[in-house]
């Protein structure tokens, strides 16, 4: 918890009338005001703060009784808040911050996000309930850098926020291996758009506009596009999306056990063909759809375990082996990215993980070849829109630069 400024009630009030003035006068001013959530200072061993947060299945009626206020304290608080915040949009992990002098009541704070901050004074047994909005200067930024390291660990060192890389990161699940295809020296870029505070820290993020990628010296660019329905995606610059038909891995976080082509059966001892890709992973791990298609089996088959079997368009089929569970079943249509099944062990295995298959037309292939699969493109129309949406986004870029 950041620590309490020494900063008095009275200069507070007078630094939000201050900026109420302002506003009045300077409407467009980038800053309605920064409030810091804890802003009474803890002035004698009479005031006493208290942190209360938000648990799973609590009230805020109950939680408030159990931090030791009163009945009537409790029920001052919820109507007051209730006028400006309701209380049923609170959720597990809120933090409330009760000021009490003399075991009384006097200052609460609650700061459901970070642009919006709710003070209730207790005067003369009066609750009243005030909300102040903050806003933050918008700045885009544009960030490169090189892996050394990992992705997700050079990209945080280099100032981007985890969220941008968990976004960046799906963009290309798709066509790249996140363990295979990455080596030090690939290159990324990250551009997007930031909220920064007074003092230059980024307290939120929007959405990226560009991206960047080099595994293996091979770029692969990616722009923000909002199509004629108000669908957002990502678009190479052929107008290709970023999502490709089918996944060459349909798990998170697992680490290939073994890969496809010849190699000694763990089990039977001999040389055999390998006509999949093993990730090894803890079972219970949920097992996404490779690809949008219909269910053909979902049931035990033999040595493969629990085993499902999606068919997709233009020929290609997935498969999955050795679940714990299987969530769909024969006949329905499954959306890519859905949750099919959990890891297992099931059939003839040493232990658990997925072993995974792609057919073409009755043929089984490397999966690896799925990262050649591009997306769906965009029609004529859209084409056009996107190449002026990508032209507007490398002069900003070109500027911000600048």
């Amino acid at each position: 918890m950041k620590k309490v400024k020494t900063i008095s009630f009275a200069c507070v009030l007078i630094l939000l009338l201050a900026i109420g003035t302002k506003l009045l006068f300077s409407p467009d001013s980038v800053f309605k005001s920064e409030i810091d959530p804890y802003p009474y200072v803890l002035q004698s061993n009479q005031t006493k703060l208290i942190v209360a947060e938000l648990k799973q299945d609590d009230f805020l009626v109950s939680l408030l009784e159990k931090k030791g206020l009163t009945s009537n304290e409790v029920y001052g608080v919820s109507k007051a808040i209730d006028k400006v915040y309701p209380v049923t949009l609170l959720r597990p992990g809120d933090k409330f911050f009760l000021y009490l002098q003399n075991s009384k009541l006097k200052h609460f704070v609650f700061r459901p996000n970070f642009e919006k901050t709710i003070f209730i004074e207790v005067i003369n047994g009066n609750y009243k309930a005030r909300e102040v909005i903050s806003e933050y200067k918008s700045q885009r930024v544009n960030i490169s850098g090189e892996i050394s390291t990992s992705l997700y660990v050079d990209a945080i060192k280099s100032g981007i926020p985890d969220r941008i890389v968990d976004q960046f990161t799906k963009i290309y699940e798709y066509s790249v291996d996140f363990q295979r295809d990455i080596q030090p020296g690939d290159k990324f870029t990250m551009y997007f758009n930031s909220y920064k505070n007074r003092k230059g820290e980024i307290v939120k993020t929007g959405d990226l506009l560009y991206t960047s990628f080099s595994p293996r010296n091979k770029q692969s660019e990616f722009w923000l596009f909002s199509n004629g329905k108000g669908i957002e995606n990502f678009y190479d610059e052929k107008g290709k999306t970023a999502k490709r038909r089918l996944r060459a891995t349909p798990i998170d976080g697992a680490r290939i056990s073994s890969s496809f082509g010849a190699r000694k059966h763990p089990i039977l001892g001999y040389r055999k063909m390998h006509l999949g890709v093993d990730f090894a992973a803890p079972t219970g791990t949920p097992v996404l759809a490779a690809g949008s298609g219909i269910i053909e089996y979902a049931a035990r088959n033999g040595a493969a375990g629990k085993y499902i079997r999606i068919r997709h368009t233009d020929g290609y089929k997935t498969a999955y082996f050795h679940l714990s569970k299987i969530n769909v079943s024969v006949g329905k249509y499954v959306k890519q990215d859905q949750v099919i099944g959990k890891v297992g062990s099931t059939g003839r295995s040493t232990g658990p993980h997925l072993h995974y298959e792609v057919i073409l037309n009755g043929k089984k292939i490397n999966p690896k070849r799925l990262s050649q699969l591009s997306g769906k493109p965009l029609g004529k129309e859209e084409m056009y829109k996107f190449k002026k949406r990508r032209e507007e986004i490398e002069q900003l870029r070109a500027s911000d630069l600048n």
